[in-house]
């Protein structure tokens, strides 16, 4: 893409909350590169003191701006390339489905990392999480008519978050104390899950997303 800007995505060499800001990247054909910086070393590099950061440069090698924070670098990509709708209304229907997979994510991380008679607690709520991610989401697919995709019949934001959501939960499940996700998330129970991911790994515009996947393992 020889006269448009390229970035450079900084984070550790894992999928996390990155996943999604990948998949976007790769869909709108942008020029980018991954950097894993030494940590904490690079630490107190970071705008906000920790990552992802996405970095913006021009078509001369000069940066033109840093931007942190997960959700607002996929934001600031969606408005970029025009792929949010216009109709306030539609864009938040879209943007509720996105947060709903980012708290269950984050309630999947507290209960992973917690201990004793908490981390009761916090597995229980990422279990009730889960499942209302369940019912939200296989309902909205099929209000759209199970052909794939949240709206319309093409790839769109919710969509690729709801790919990045089932490659981490994937790689969680593969985790010695992890497979009990797999019993609250469960693709092949719920029909409309398993044709959208279908529809993003055959979608043309990431094949170079999944061309790169088959080279190099994102533990």
């Amino acid at each position: 893409m020889t006269g448009l800007n390229s970035y450079v995505l900084r984070y550790f060499p894992a999928h996390g909350v990155t996943e999604t800001i990948r998949l976007l990247l790769d869909f709108v054909g942008a020029e980018w590169t991954e950097e894993h910086p030494e940590w904490p070393a690079k630490k107190a590099e970071q705008p906000f003191g920790h990552l992802p950061v996405l970095v913006e440069k021009n078509s001369d090698g000069e940066v033109v701006f840093i931007l942190s924070e997960s959700l607002v670098i996929e934001r600031y990509l969606l408005r970029k390339y025009n792929l949010m709708p216009s109709d306030p209304t539609l864009a938040a229907r879209q943007e509720q489905l996105r947060d709903q997979l980012y708290d269950t994510y984050v309630a999947m991380g507290y209960a992973m990392h917690s201990d004793g008679d908490f981390k009761q607690m916090l597995v229980r709520r990422r279990d009730e999480m889960l499942e209302s991610l369940t019912r939200v989401h296989s309902k909205a697919l099929q209000d759209n008519g199970g052909n794939g995709h949240f709206f319309g019949d093409k790839t769109t934001y919710p969509d690729l978050a709801f790919y990045a959501f089932v490659v981490h939960i994937r790689a969680e499940s593969a985790k010695d104390g992890s497979a009990e996700l797999t019993a609250h998330f469960n693709l092949e129970a719920v029909p409309e899950f398993g044709k959208l991911v279908a529809a993003i790994e055959a979608d043309p515009a990431l094949q170079s997303y999944f061309a790169t996947k088959e080279k190099v393992a994102r533990a």
